[in-house]
């Protein structure tokens, strides 16, 4: 459970590649099991739609690592023909994850989020089939976890 700095830096942060044909090890299913999501590593900048600051904490074996990825960065980064995005890290005594990892969104585009927090609630909630302790996958949003109740598709099937 968690990343590594490694995997961080060759899988998280990188976009474009072909995970089912090149990580032999998790291409296909996570490392819990779970069928893979994604294709080419680009779900994670759909984030910057919503936020203009994306925190990643994450641990793995004991050791807490984090970076901060901002809008203006890569912007920056693109302004002076940079051939990468180098995100901030977090100060450790900032990170509060001890295992897993944990995704953070600042700074959010209020227009963006249409009808407030419980429509985004229940966007989140039919977005990811894989919410639950169940699956060991959780969401919280303003502090409260977001369940497949949220969803709001159970008084229709009755």
């Amino acid at each position: 459970m968690g990343m590594s700095v490694d995997d961080m830096n060759g899988k998280y942060l990188r976009v474009g590649y072909r995970r089912r044909d090149e990580d032999v090890e998790h291409g296909k299913t996570t490392a819990k099991g779970r069928p893979v999501m994604g294709r080419k590593g680009l779900g994670k900048l759909s984030l910057f739609s919503i936020a203009n600051v994306i925190e990643v904490e994450s641990a793995r074996g004991g050791v807490a690592h984090g970076l901060r990825m901002t809008v203006e960065g890569i912007h920056e980064s693109v302004q002076k023909k940079e051939p990468f995005y180098s995100p901030e890290s977090l100060p450790v005594d900032k990170i509060v994850v001890t295992k897993g990892t944990r995704i953070v969104l600042r700074d959010i585009k209020r227009q963006r989020l249409g009808r407030g927090a419980l429509a985004l609630r229940k966007r989140l909630a039919r977005r990811f089939s894989v919410i639950g302790e169940a699956h060991g996958f959780k969401i919280d949003l303003d502090g409260l976890p977001i369940t497949s109740a949220d969803r709001g598709d159970l008084p229709m099937v009755q």
